[in-house]
């Protein structure tokens, strides 16, 4: 009798236990500002981590806790935790197939090639510029991260190249735009919100313009999701999401990253892109 009373207390604990674990999301968080920022003066207070919190607020049955991590970290917490969400970011691989999806929640302009007004100047103010054509260019220095996968060309081939500076992929984008600034390289290209929280803190965004780049014309659109781990208990979350994902809400959020479009010219491609998408 003994025996069986401590197998049904045992059966009760773990079923209370994994009752706990799901009604808790572990919401992973990176170290980019302006996106998520885990740490520092400016910690939480990223548009990713605006975008969390306000599902955060609409998801009353859980309770929230969130891990700094960087991508090692981040692959750690995957594979030991179920109750994991994650977001808002792109369906990049290898991590799409490790999560259920929520609707969009916004969009990107595709990146562009970012130069001083100096340089753009010097190029005659180009709205659209062939990278594979700018690269081969000798009286332009481009700044490449080593191993980046988002290039729209195969940089690769033209690495041996002088015109060519690159830095190491754990190099932060605020050393390109570092190098870019002291006029060591010419040209990079990137996400333009990334470039505006550099330089607004130093009040310099006006020191730049973007340019369309006609390589990515072939790319799909570039959509924010929010994710949760790929089991039963993620799909459930997910749903939940996307009850929240409405008008008011798509609204609020698209407000949060459209501060960090650098230009007129990305910013206009930023409200017309989201209003072809969703309707208003």
């Amino acid at each position: 009798m003994k025996i069986t009373n401590i197998i049904i207390s045992a059966i009760l604990f773990l079923n209370i236990k994994l009752s706990a674990d799901t009604n808790e999301i572990i919401w992973l968080q990176n170290q980019r500002p302006p996106w998520m920022i885990n740490s520092g003066e400016y910690k939480d207070q990223g548009y990713g981590d605006k975008i969390r919190k306000l599902f955060v607020s609409k998801l009353t049955n859980y309770t929230h806790k969130t891990i700094p991590i960087n991508f090692s970290r981040f692959l750690i917490e995957l594979k030991k935790r179920d109750n994991v969400c994650y977001g808002p970011v792109a369906k990049m691989e290898p991590i799409a197939s490790n999560f259920h999806w929520s609707e969009a929640v916004y969009y990107l302009p595709k990146p562009y090639i970012i130069v001083l007004n100096s340089t753009y100047e010097k190029m005659a103010t180009p709205k659209e510029l062939s990278m594979e054509e700018l690269i081969q260019n000798q009286n332009y220095q481009f700044g490449k991260i080593v191993n980046l996968a988002h290039y729209p060309i195969d940089v690769e081939k033209y690495s041996s190249q002088k015109n060519i500076t690159s830095v190491s992929t754990t190099a932060p984008i605020t050393s390109l735009l570092t190098m870019l600034e002291k006029q060591r390289v010419d040209w990079i290209y990137d996400l333009p919100l990334f470039i505006k929280w550099h330089t607004s803190l130093k009040n310099t965004s006006d020191n730049f313009k973007t340019i369309k780049v006609t390589e990515t014309k072939k790319l799909p659109l570039m959509a924010a999701y929010m994710a949760c781990k790929k089991n039963e208990w993620g799909e459930k979350v997910i749903r939940e999401i996307n009850k929240n994902i409405n008008k008011k809400n798509i609204l609020k959020i698209r407000s949060f990253v459209r501060k960090w479009q650098l230009d007129g010219t990305n910013l206009k491609e930023y409200d017309e892109l989201n209003y072809k998408m969703y309707g208003y």
